[in-house]
């Protein structure tokens, strides 16, 4: 069994079966009443009792153990047993009495009570102590020898566990989702946006309230989901098939969240069963027909791989390494399921193993396990797949596993987040939910982030609609069906690295095609996410068609530092130049325009970016497209340049050469080409002022040199002032002749030099020199 304190917590006083006048009771009375409930381990029923026996004689080691017992099983908090079990330890004997009114005396089991209390709590020295000591009094007859042997061994590990570099912190969830019963079984869709968890609070739904279970005297669980927006988590919702009456307890949940798995311990020792999201919401459970499964032993935990090939659970069968181990089946050909497997040693021990959590890329096993390598209760244990089993098991170590239970880890497609239950010092009270944030991801995988989207007020998306991805050069030719995620459409794949795919969107009912998505994953060994959407309108007779809208999306850099820019304008103009509107580029240099609206099927479209950020050259880019089935249109990343005095805006702008006719200075249309390119810059940049310079190689004598390159420099002037604002304040022309040549090819004497025709047109060139920003 994981933990008591999953039905535990204190009781609703309005529904307590309390004693109405103990305080007018007389000891043997309360011990009789007490003994009652601690024998029908109705541990929470017998607190009451158990604290005024402590009040009416606060020195007494048999009612400090009785009363420490019983917050052993129920506290909220786990110092609250301490204190009794404490004194209960400093008095005991192996033939005390505790259900004798008149014993003074505590049992044996009291230190070995009182040593696992400070081991929960972290007080791992003295845990240490005691533990010894109960084992040296009570031999190795004792039946809790064993079970203090293993807590010794996991208190010592404590002493020596190593925080684990790769997690940056470990935060306790808002309190919408932590609450002071206990909230447990977290599971997080891949893409982080969903958590799924159990809990025992109260709730009322269609004026009905949950009830108390008459055990454990709490509230019956049930399961909820909350969704992230804007970095926080909202109030979570009951999901609807819940019953006021029975327990229901969140176990995994699949890729496309169209189904839950519930453990169910009504019938037999504890089945499987699970829910489909159907018709807008999710149907009544039913139990999972799988006899090799769901057998006459107890299961507590069913999980399949994203991928949907293999499934792992969990069971005591008797065959097993002992305890609780995980079993793995995988899916035949006639998709049917294998018999199960056994993990085996490399993760099953004699002791407990659950809540086994495939990761998206199916590569790593992540499960809980009170084994010898724990520092205390459940650890979180992970292992890698290869050669068709798991291996390599490993401890999370701190901060994710504590000196109690840690349980119920799953983790995010990028490997960034994750988040565990656990029943720690500082919680909310008992179970708590925890997010775990790693220091960067370890995945390498490429991953496919699609969604389905409705551009015609159509509430939902439709449940007839499916993706077959299809890798076109990979060995294996195997389809894969997806289905996208009702609540907002979206739907995940793990990818091959290095590989063509083909993405095909479909009506499941009728099998027509609807529209084709082609792309490639990367070659490098880091993360990939590939984004692909696909906009669609719903007819009366639910038929689907494309109604895609389109969105550009790049980065802006720093040309010479490389830096990716945040805050840079991204200004959208129409083919007419018409300013549409702006959008700035995120931290990382990223930006995502508005969505273009209205655009036919395999329409040809054209547009103008403008791209501003102070301190740098304004620069524009013209952008054309064809609408297809791809909604984003990737733009090349765009590199600006500081503006400073110096700076050639030839080079900026990278004009091609500017050519003039042999001894003319008339431009010519290609020249004209590039100065319009100045034109266009200077208009983006209307602070700008420059110097025109025009150079000659040296071939013709100096005077000749020096009158050519000043009537081109002010015919390209002009040309220029004409065509921009405040033109005449704005640019000045002169020439330099072949006063500033870029190398050595000077000529002693008029068309003599051993320079190459490719060395002289070097030095024949046309600068924009900036001398005002």
């Amino acid at each position: 069994m994981i933990t008591n304190s999953f039905s535990s917590g204190q009781q609703d006083p309005k529904h307590a079966s309390g004693i109405k006048t103990e305080s007018e009771t007389s000891v043997h009375k309360l011990v009789k009443i007490n003994n009652d409930y601690l024998m029908n381990e109705l541990y929470l029923q017998s607190l009451s009792s158990g604290k005024r026996l402590t009040e009416l004689e606060p020195g007494n080691a048999n009612f400090n153990y009785r009363y420490g017992v019983a917050l052993n099983q129920t506290s909220k908090y786990l110092e609250e047993p301490i204190t009794y079990l404490k004194k209960a330890a400093e008095k005991t004997s192996s033939k005390a009495d505790m259900f004798n009114p008149n014993e003074k005396s505590a049992p044996t089991d009291a230190i070995y009570l009182y040593a696992l209390a400070l081991h929960r709590f972290g007080e791992i020295d003295e845990a240490i102590d005691n533990y010894k000591k109960f084992i040296a009094v009570a031999g190795n007859k004792h039946p809790l020898y064993n079970q203090a042997a293993l807590n010794l061994t996991q208190a010592e590990n404590a002493k020596n566990t190593i925080d684990n570099k790769e997690i940056k912190e470990l935060v306790p969830l808002n309190t919408s989702i932590n609450t002071n019963t206990s909230e447990f079984a977290p599971i997080v869709s891949f893409d982080g946006t969903n958590l799924y968890f159990t809990s025992g609070r109260p709730w009322t739904k269609d004026n009905k309230e949950n009830q108390i279970d008459p055990v454990t005297g709490t509230y019956y669980e049930d399961i909820y989901v909350s969704s992230l927006v804007d970095n926080e988590w909202t109030a979570p919702e009951m999901i609807g098939f819940c019953s006021p009456s029975e327990n229901e307890a969140s176990i995994s949940v699949s890729v496309d969240e169209r189904r839950v798995y519930i453990y169910n311990s009504e019938t037999g020792n504890g089945d499987i069963y699970y829910s489909n999201f159907e018709n807008g919401k999710f149907n009544q459970i039913k139990k999972l027909n799988n006899d090799n499964v769901n057998t006459e032993d107890w299961q507590t935990h069913y999980t399949v791989s994203p991928n949907g090939k293999m499934a792992l659970f969990t069971s005591n069968n008797p065959k097993g390494f002992g305890g609780l181990d995980i079993y793995m089946i995988t899916k035949n050909a006639d998709n049917t399921w294998s018999a199960p497997v056994n993990l085996g040693p490399e993760i099953n021990t004699k002791y407990d193993e659950d809540a086994p959590f495939i990761s998206f890329d199916g590569k790593t096993l992540y499960y809980a396990s009170n084994n010898e390598r724990s520092i205390g209760g459940f650890d979180i244990f992970k292992a890698e797949w290869k050669d068709g089993k798991f291996i390599n098991s490993e401890n999370l170590g701190t901060p994710v596993n504590s000196t109690y239970d840690d349980l119920f880890f799953s983790i995010t497609a990028d490997g960034l987040t994750a988040y565990i239950s656990s029943f720690r010092k500082g919680g909310h009270g008992e179970l708590d939910i925890y997010q775990v944030i790693f220091n960067e991801s370890n995945s390498t995988n490429s991953v496919l982030k699609g969604r389905i989207y409705l551009t015609d007020g159509y509430e939902t998306i439709p449940e007839n609609i499916a993706m077959q991805l299809k890798c076109i050069d990979c060995s294996d030719e195997e389809i894969i069906t997806l289905l996208p995620r009702i609540r907002d459409g979206k739907f995940y794949s793990v990818l091959e690295k290095c590989k063509k795919y083909e993405l095909k969107y479909i009506n499941s009912v009728s099998g027509k095609e609807i529209a084709i998505q082609n792309f490639s994953t990367n070659c490098e060994e880091t993360f990939e996410s590939i984004e692909k959407e696909l906009g669609i309108e719903v007819d009366e007779n639910r038929e689907i068609s494309v109604s895609q809208l389109y969105t550009l999306r790049g980065s802006v850099f720093d040309k010479e530092t490389n830096a990716k820019l945040e805050g840079a304008e991204i200004e959208v103009q129409d083919k007419n130049g018409k300013t549409l509107y702006s959008v700035y580029t995120r931290k990382d240099g990223t930006y995502v325009s508005n969505d273009f609206k209205g655009l036919k099927l395999n329409s040809n479209t054209t547009c103008k970016l403008i791209i501003n950020k102070p301190g740098y050259i304004s620069v524009s880019k013209d952008v054309a497209f064809v609408a297809g089935s791809d909604r984003y249109i990737d733009i090349e990343p765009i590199g600006i340049e500081k503006s400073k005095a110096g700076k050639d805006l030839g080079k900026v702008m990278v004009l091609n050469t500017i050519y003039y006719d042999l001894n003319s200075s008339y431009l010519r249309k290609d020249a004209k080409k590039e100065l319009d390119k100045i034109v266009q810059a200077m208009n983006l940049n209307p602070n700008i002022v420059i110097e025109l310079g025009s150079h000659t190689d040296c071939r013709e004598d100096d005077e000749y040199n020096q009158w050519l390159s000043d009537r081109r420099a002010m015919r390209a002037a002009e040309y220029i002032k004409k065509r921009i604002k405040n033109g005449d304040a704005r640019i000045t022309g002169k020439g330099y002749g072949e006063t500033q040549l870029l190398n050595n090819c000077g000529c002693e004497e008029a068309d003599d030099s051993n320079c190459s025709e490719e060395q002289h047109q070097m030095n024949r060139r046309t600068e924009f020199i900036i001398v005002k920003e």
